[in-house]
């Protein structure tokens, strides 16, 4: 039966918010744990939970791990379109670069999470294990909801072994709880969704999937600077500086969008004019200047450096805050 769609309603007489979270089996994980992965992605989301049939899990690589990297990016471009999560539930170890073995994986802001059964201890009663995988999907969820490491001692401290998973708090610190909170409000098709979809395929590069949900965005809220500047930063990765020139302009004010100009009018072979933008983009509580270093002269690459996006454009390379996911002091 899980090898077809499977439909859990776990919410009692609530209704379920918008929007599905999706468990993609990958490889042979046991009925056992998919239940628990379908229960505790319902648990902790409010959603509709629905269990795909398994997919094949890719050879592993020389350390005899499957990539995590490369599993997310499967299911982020795979998602049904009125995916919320998506978790991947695998049999099989999973490796990430500079981490080496991991339990779970996700990217912040994403909707994709994925993470390994065979690093779980097979002991305790069913209780025990329930709460483990909790605790486990919650703090995946929480890095999907755009949430880093806490320092604050929550659900979202930094876990690398299964011994860490049941140390961690069975909840998350006050400013993380507002952040999961406000992430879970998306409703597949909204600006902010439409937004996040876009801030994917950005970095894998798909951007004329991103500009088109962007567009949508920003034609659903045009105030928005963040989305404005998003836009026209997508622009740039396509290749169309001319538009994101004038997207980027309608959003005098935004940091991030003089940032981003700074760089096409380096690629213009206006460097005063970069300078200037990149002046008048300090922020004065941060005290300092956007990175700027030497790039090719064209827009070459949009790079995410948590919590930045790094454009190379013309002379220079410009460190572009992230729009989407501004950071919270108590991460790292």
């Amino acid at each position: 039966m899980l090898r077809a769609l499977l439909v859990l309603l776990l919410f009692g007489c609530a209704p379920p918010a918008p929007g599905v979270v999706y468990v993609v089996p990958i490889g042979a994980p046991s009925p056992a744990e998919l239940a628990r992965a379908a229960w505790a992605a319902g648990r902790e989301t409010g959603r509709e939970v629905r269990v795909l049939p398994a997919r094949p899990a890719p050879p592993p690589g020389a350390d005899g791990r499957v990539s995590a990297g490369a599993l997310l990016d499967g299911l982020v471009l795979g998602a049904p379109a009125d995916a919320f999560r998506v978790v991947g539930v695998t049999d099989r170890p999973l490796g990430a670069p500079e981490e080496g073995e991991v339990i779970g994986y996700a990217r912040l802001g994403e909707r994709a999470l994925v993470y390994s059964t065979d690093a779980l201890s097979p002991g305790g009663d069913e209780a025990e294990r329930r709460a483990r995988t909790r605790r486990l999907v919650a703090h995946e969820l929480g890095h999907t909801h755009g949430a880093g490491h806490c320092r604050a001692g929550c659900l979202m401290a930094s876990a690398g072994t299964v011994r860490d998973l049941d140390h961690l708090a069975d909840d998350l610190c006050p400013a993380h709880r507002a952040r999961a909170l406000a992430a879970l409000q998306a409703v597949p098709g909204d600006p902010d969704w439409q937004a996040g979809v876009a801030r994917e395929r950005l970095r894998l590069g798909r951007f004329e999937d991103a500009v088109a949900h962007l567009r949508e965005a920003v034609s659903a809220r045009p105030g928005d600077d963040r989305l404005r500047t998003t836009l026209g930063v997508a622009l740039m990765a396509r290749g169309d500086l001319s538009a994101a020139d004038a997207v980027l302009a309608t959003a005098p004010d935004a940091p991030g969008a003089r940032q981003a100009r700074a760089a096409l009018a380096a690629a213009a072979g206006d460097p005063a004019r970069a300078v200037a933008l990149l002046d008048a983009a300090v922020d004065p509580r941060r005290g300092r200047a956007a990175g700027v270093a030497y790039a090719r002269r064209a827009v070459t690459t949009i790079t995410f450096v948590e919590p930045e996006i790094v454009v190379a454009a013309g002379p220079l390379r410009v460190a572009v805050a992230d729009p989407i996911l501004p950071r919270r002091p108590n991460e790292r």
